[in-house]
């Protein structure tokens, strides 16, 4: 195998085409200084792929490229071809001959070529390791290269003799095999801490996925029981308005009738008043005709009329009924005695009309008791519900942040005595600020000292798990006088009743040194003067040596807070059943008033009605009656004069 053609194009001064043929035996390239002899030699190093522009006597690579001159412009691209002989088969292509390409642009792409079909560089460098030739090899020494050899040190003779050897190629193999292997090897650890990280996390998990099925089941019950309220309540709802509905229509329906009935009398009225009004005309005819008549006779008979008028009248009061008159008076007595009685009656029925009232009075106090009764069972419902609620969340949160997961593997160890938080009780009002100060400790698992706080540890590290234990120490309390405008944070927190007494010297470690400011201002201004201490803030910022930061947004909850939780919740639940009781006696009471009123009212009603009634009757008869005695006695006068 022997380097038969070099081709460049747009190379550095090579600007058109030119192709150099190396035959067999020694070929050399002679002219002056500044011809371009390097610039073959750099054309070389090139097409075999290095990426230095230092190693080409350029600064950038697209120096490479044909610039210009000032009578011909720069080229785009620069491109090189290297023809190598393969007629032995030194190379393993299925080709006489190997053409190699390489083509860089001006915008700085770049590709590679073998027989004209686009390969990788390390396709090419694969290719020509097994040769000798490539751009690390050995065979290309420019200006100055030759005496830095000879001068070289054992150990760079050695990498050139290696080189030549074909030593190189596996080396560079074997660094590449290695780089692999490492960062297989790296990614082998990396892969065990997210294995060790993942199987740390599955049991929070687990448990809070639990904990998001036992929500997702809760809220699906509560909207199924609002559901089912909501429809009771709709149904309600219809059937009160259907029943509405039905009285509106029969209103609708009476209110029909009357008007027709109405519209019936008035035609009635008209007809009758027309009727009378035309028999009235007739009448006043006849009458006329007559009186006409009459006064003709009048003339004649006027002077009989007159001389029987006396005997006339004579008679009528003779034939005057004596009995008759004392009848009607007797009658008039009797009707305005019946009228009295009624009045009586009636003056009866106002204790009744008084009772009435006393009872509907009665029935709106009830009526407001009962509509009191349901806001109370409302809110003894809600405030079971939002307390339950609260007391089911503390509990969630409290297995949260206690060591839930350490506290399965190690709680039933001996001198662990149990969750930190499930040992402590905090003042309140200053949860968060308990929080600020302990940190990570607030999950950790308390435990009587060393060896037990040692075994502990093992069993975390056995099982898998990960977890935070407190020894505590058995040290007396730290007397370190508390900063000005500041107090003890140690002061709030003591241990929960049934606690062991290790307790305090756990809280002595943690909190000896913590003290709370009124604010983040004077926390800040505290923590700087005193960088002994670590400072916190009711609201959970923390000001200490290590770094200041501000409210985490949480505070702890301890077994304490829980308990009280659960009791105002079965308090509450308790209430639910008194209220429930109170609404349905003051639902049976106003139930009850209600039938009474309305059994007295219609009893009022119908005999006021009746009274109403009989009372038209008798003074329609006592004004007959009156009537007929008028007449009589203007008879009686008209006779007796």
């Amino acid at each position: 195998m022997f380097l038969k053609r070099l081709t460049m194009k747009g190379f550095k001064s090579f600007a058109d085409a030119t192709s150099l043929e190396f035959e067999p035996g020694v070929t050399a390239v002679v002219g002056p200084n500044g011809s371009g002899k390097s610039n073959v030699v750099d054309a070389v190093t090139w097409v075999l792929g290095s990426q230095s522009a230092k190693a080409l006597r350029s600064v950038r690579m697209d120096d490479v490229i044909f610039q210009g001159t000032a009578n011909r412009p720069a080229l785009g691209r620069a491109e090189v071809s290297l023809t190598l002989d393969n007629a032995s088969g030194t190379l393993p292509v299925d080709a006489a001959e190997v053409t190699i390409t390489r083509t860089l642009f001006r915008n700085g792409d770049s590709e590679y070529k073998m027989n004209g079909a686009v390969v990788r560089l390390l396709d090419i460098q694969e290719l020509l390791s097994d040769s000798g030739v490539g751009r690390n090899q050995h065979m290309i020494i420019g200006q100055g290269q030759l005496d830095s050899i000879l001068q070289s040190n054992a150990e760079t003779r050695r990498t050139v003799i290696e080189e030549a050897a074909g030593v190189l190629k596996h080396r560079r193999r074997k660094e590449r095999a290695e780089s692999r292997l490492a960062k297989a090897h790296e990614n082998l650890e990396r892969l065990g801490d997210l294995v060790r990280e993942v199987r740390r996390q599955m049991r929070p998990l687990e448990r809070q996925a639990a904990s998001a099925r036992n929500f997702a089941d809760v809220e699906s019950e509560l909207r199924r029981t609002r559901a089912a309220l909501y429809r009771s309540r709709l149904d309600e709802f219809d059937t009160r308005r259907a029943a509405l509905e039905a009285i509106l229509s029969t209103a609708g329906e009476q209110s029909r009738e009357l008007r027709a009935t109405v519209a019936t009398l008035d035609a009635q009225a008209s007809a009758t008043a027309a009727e009378m009004a035309s028999r009235r005309e007739e009448m006043l005819a006849s009458a006329l005709g007559q009186l006409q008549a009459l006064a003709e006779r009048a003339r004649g008979t006027g002077q009989l009329i007159a001389e029987r008028q006396r005997s006339v009248r004579a008679e009528l009061a003779a034939s005057a009924d004596e009995n008759v008159i004392a009848t009607l008076e007797a009658d008039v007595a009797k009707a305005e005695s019946e009228i009295a009685a009624l009045t009586a009656e009636e003056t009866a029925l106002t204790p009744l009309r008084e009772e009435l009232a006393r009872e509907e009075a009665t029935l709106r106090d009830l009526e407001e008791a009962l509509k009191l009764a349901d806001d109370a069972l409302r809110t003894a419902n809600d405030t079971a519900v939002r307390t339950q609620a609260r007391a089911e969340a503390l509990a969630r949160a409290l297995e949260e942040i206690s060591g839930a997961g350490s506290k399965e593997i190690i709680g039933k160890l001996d001198g662990v005595l149990g969750a930190f938080v499930d040992l402590i009780e905090i003042d309140p009002g200053w949860e968060r600020a308990v929080e600020a100060a302990a940190g990570a400790s607030v999950g950790a698992m308390v435990v009587s000292g060393r060896a037990s706080a040692r075994a502990a540890l093992e069993a975390l590290r056995r099982e898998g798990g990960a977890g935070l234990v407190l020894p505590g120490a058995d040290a007396a309390r730290d007397t370190l006088a508390v900063p000005a405008g500041a107090r003890s944070l140690r002061d709030v927190v003591r241990p929960h009743a049934g606690s062991p007494a290790h307790v305090n010297h756990v809280l002595d470690t943690l909190f000896a040194r913590t003290v709370v400011a009124p604010d983040w201002e004077s926390g800040m201004e505290i923590a700087a003067t005193n960088p002994e201490f670590v400072v916190v803030t009711a609201d959970g910022d923390r000001f200490a040596a290590t770094g200041w930061r501000v409210a985490s947004g949480r505070a702890v909850v301890t077994r304490a807070t829980v308990d009280e939780a659960q009791r105002v919740q079965r308090e509450a639940a308790a209430a639910v059943a008194p209220a429930h009781e109170s609404r349905n006696r003051a639902e049976n009471a106003f139930t009850t008033q209600r039938r009474s009123v309305a059994a007295r009212a219609d009893e009022l009603l119908r005999r006021g009605a009746d009274l109403s009634a009989r009372r038209t009757v008798l003074e329609q008869r006592r004004g007959e009656i009156e009537g007929r005695l008028t007449g009589r006695g203007e008879e009686r006068a008209e006779a007796a004069g």
